[in-house]
């Protein structure tokens, strides 16, 4: 599409869709993305957004259930996908989307799902940088991440992190606490499933509804998930403290 327009899956979908809208703006223009309807099987069902022309780009919004907040890009070209699984559907969703002035593009602690040169490895956002957090600030993640994803952020400098909340899959995607950001290991999944790697945090591993309290000396977090099932709600909001 170009220039702007509608786009829906509604009136019910399929079992087993793999829809994709490649949404594009004049140079100079980035895409901004609306719902006016939107329902899919709440945790199986998604609609994925990602900031430029296929998947490889930084992903940028996951949404399921019954709503769905849009997003905007920063470049001319924004890809919506839209996946549904082997049983249950509902009715869809409805959007649209306008050609707007990007404002700065956007900073993502979480990278693309499967990203890295060896197995089941994935690189964080900011190619792999990961997201800086400054002392006082609250920081997390609000909205549910991709699948074999990798998500980092690196206190500015080390401090004491307390969490206010978490929830994850127990037991396959995992919240780890680090002394040292160099030290992040970027594979996903339990070391059952990933070849043997331990990417447990030298700080903690929590996942589930583990409480990671208050944890002091932390230079980085890491929020990493596996390859199927996301709970509803995956994510944290915590506050460094140096």
């Amino acid at each position: 599409m170009y220039g702007g327009g509608t786009f829906q899956k509604d009136a019910g979908y399929d079992n087993g869709h793999d829809c994709n809208w490649l949404l594009m703006c004049e140079e100079g223009l980035a895409p901004v993305v609306t719902f006016s309807a939107f329902q899919l099987e709440a945790n199986w069902d998604f609609v994925r957004m990602y900031d430029g022309v296929d998947t490889n780009s930084a992903p940028i919004a996951t949404c399921t259930g019954s709503s769905c907040d849009g997003a905007q890009g920063s470049a001319a070209s924004l890809l919506v996908r839209m996946t549904s699984d082997g049983s249950v559907t509902q009715d869809g969703f409805v959007a649209a989307y306008t050609c707007e002035v990007p404002g700065a593009p956007p900073l993502s602690a979480c990278g693309a799902a499967d990203n890295g040169p060896a197995a089941n490895e994935a690189l964080a956002g900011n190619d792999g940088a990961g997201q800086t957090v400054a002392c006082g600030e609250v920081f997390g993640l609000t909205s549910e991440p991709d699948h074999m994803t990798n998500c980092v952020w690196v206190m500015e400098q080390p401090g004491t992190v307390t969490f206010a909340s978490f929830t994850s899959e127990g037991g396959w995607d995992f919240l780890n606490v680090w002394s040292d950001a160099s030290a992040v290991v970027n594979i996903w999944g339990p070391a059952g499933s990933n070849g043997g790697v331990d990417n447990t945090g030298d700080l903690g591993r929590f996942s589930g509804t583990e409480d990671p309290g208050t944890i002091g000396g932390v230079a980085a977090v890491q929020l990493i998930t596996d390859w199927s099932y996301m709970q509803s709600g995956t994510g944290f909001q915590a506050t460094l403290t140096c």
